[in-house]
Order: structure tokens, then sequence, then C-alpha cells
């Protein structure tokens, strides 16, 4: 296995075509020198942990570039802008670095980009608009990163992108409108953010699998339109603020294994038409505690166990037993 700084003398290797270097325990900058390597189609250094600084500028000569991984180092400084520059690029992901300043705008140039992931770094500002342009993107993370502002409309004409990931990014405002349009999301993770607002066109996006929301600040009920994501496996939504009934379109999602509603301010009673989740086998998880319900719980729903929130296991029924909610074995209503 390979240790130390990368060497410079890779760049002798002038017919070099992938460069692939993970879990090298390497250490020290990137080489400038390697930016002659105009044959290379793919750098990955993944999890090296000590390679630090910044890309070199030189790297933008890489014009048969496909693949530029660089995830779980120490690099820093900003994006050069000679990166996009590299017009043959369909991979850059650089996740889990140091990375600061602004996504720049000039991302856009990168037309052919299909993965683009560079969560878990220190990007501030705004996502730029000019994103919408990357229409070819597959996947998209810009997470866990110091944005700011909101989530940009043109989001809505990535039409082929199944990944969208803007967690814990500091983004404030509405969820756009533009976002119904997203025809092929198969996976929305927006949660811990500051976000309140999710337009009724939102549900428009039929295809999606895993839609997380919570830690938000979103409000009002949750609208029967929910029914229309057929295929959707798993929904998080607890801590916000929707409030209202739980509506009985949720019985519609028959392919639903878990869904998490705890921490909320929803009322009324729990939909009988829920139970057609549990019988149907595929719900596992339904949490509802810290909601002002009332009535009896379905006993078809109690066939999920009680969840054990000791271990969090990802099975069972959890909900505030006492007051005026009651069910099951464990909270009967004759014993209140």
């Amino acid at each position: 296995m390979m240790s130390g700084q990368v060497p410079s003398e890779l760049a002798m290797l002038t017919t070099l075509q992938e460069l692939l270097l993970d879990d090298c325990s390497l250490s020290g900058t990137l080489p400038a020198v390697l930016g002659s390597l105009t044959n290379l189609t793919t750098i990955r250094f993944h999890r090296n942990k000590n390679i630090k600084g910044p890309i070199p500028s030189e790297y933008g000569m890489m014009n048969s570039l496909m693949d530029l991984s660089i995830n779980q180092n120490k690099l820093s400084g900003s994006l050069p802008s000679e990166l996009f520059q590299m017009s043959s690029l369909t991979e850059l992901t650089l996740v889990k670095n140091k990375f600061t300043g602004t996504i720049p705008v000039e991302l856009s140039l990168l037309t052919g980009l299909t993965d683009l992931r560079i969560q878990k770094n220190k990007f501030s500002g705004a996502i730029p608009s000019e994103v919408g342009i990357l229409t070819r993107l597959s996947r998209l993370n810009l997470g866990d990163n110091n944005l700011q502002g909101t989530i940009p409309t043109e989001i809505g004409m990535l039409s082929n992108t199944e990944d969208i990931f803007l967690a814990a990014a500091s983004l404030a405002g509405p969820i756009p409108s533009e976002c119904g349009l997203l025809v092929n999301t198969m996976r929305f993770y927006v949660q811990d953010n500051q976000l309140s607002f999710i337009p009724i066109d939102f549900w428009q996006m039929t295809n999606m699998l895993k839609l997380k929301l919570q830690n938000n600040l979103f409000s009002g009920p949750l609208p029967s339109e929910i029914g229309a994501f057929r295929r959707i496996e798993d929904v998080e939504a607890y801590d916000n603020f929707f409030s209202g009934a739980l509506p009985s379109e949720l019985a519609l999602l028959t392919s639903m294994t878990a869904l998490q509603l705890h921490g909320n301010q929803l009322s009324g009673s729990i939909p009988v038409e829920l139970s057609k989740l549990a019988s149907n086998g595929s719900l596992e998880l339904l949490t509802l505690s810290g909601n002002p319900l009332s009535g009896v719980v379905p006993g078809e729903l109690c066939s999920l166990g009680q969840y054990n929130t000791t271990i969090k296991d990802p099975f069972g029924l959890d909900f505030d037993c006492g007051g005026l909610l009651c069910g099951c074995d464990w909270c009967r209503c004759g014993l209140l």
C-alpha cells in the first residue's frame, strides 16, 4: 500500500488513464504537475484523510477527465475557476473536506455532470440559480454546508435528477412550487433546515421513494394530496409544526414501511384507514408521540408492537399513552 505524499513522479506516466489511490494514508498537498496528465479520465483519492490544501488550478488542463472524486480528506480553499474548464467531467464528488467560499456560478459550465456531491464542507452563500442548467444530473448533494437563502426555483429544471439532498444547509423559506416538475426524483432530503412552507404542487413528485422533512419549520395540515405518493416507502416529517387531522389518504401509500410524524401539533383521531398499511404487511414503523391526538388507536396498528424508544429500533408503534389517546395492550383504555 502506498503512503506518504502523493508522488509528483506520477506525472511521468503520460498515458495513464486512471489514478485510483483510495485508503492509502496519503498526506501533503496535491502535486500541481499532475495537471499534465491530459489522458486521465478518472482521479479518485477517497479516505486518505490527510491530503490538504487546494485543488491546483493546473488540473483544469485535464481535458479528458470524467471523474474527479476526492472524498474524506482535508482539502481546503475555494474551488479554482480552472476546474470548470473540464468539459468532459461527469462526476464531481468532493465530500467531507474543508472547502470554503461560495458555490461558483461557473459550475453551470459543466453541463455533462451526472453526479455532483460536495456535501460536508464549509461552503457559504446562496445556492446559485445556475444549478438548474445541469439538466443531466442524476444526483445532487449540497448538504451539510453553511449555505444561506432559499432553494432556487430553477431546481425544478432538474427533471432527470433522482436524488436531491439539501439537508443541514441552513436554508430557509418555502420549497419552490417548481419542485412539482421533478417527476423522476425518488429521494428528496431537506431535513435540518429552517424551511417553512410546502406548496401543493410539491405532491406531484409521484416517483418519490424517500422523503425527509424533519426538523424544519413546516406548519399547517398534511394535505390529502400526499396520497399521490403511491411509491413512497419512507416519510420522515417529525419535529415540525404540522397541525390538523391526519389525512385518511395516507392509507393509499401501500408501499410505505416507515411514517415518522412525532413532535408536531397533529390532532384528532388516528384514521382507521391507516390500519390497511399494517394489515397488508408494509408498514413497520409509525411514530406519533408528541402530538395532541385523541380517541382509540385502531387495533390493527397495534400489531406493529410497541416502539422501543431506548434502542430506537426501526420497528413499532409510538404514541403518547394517556390523556385523550389510548389503545393496544400496553395502553388499555379501561386502565387509564
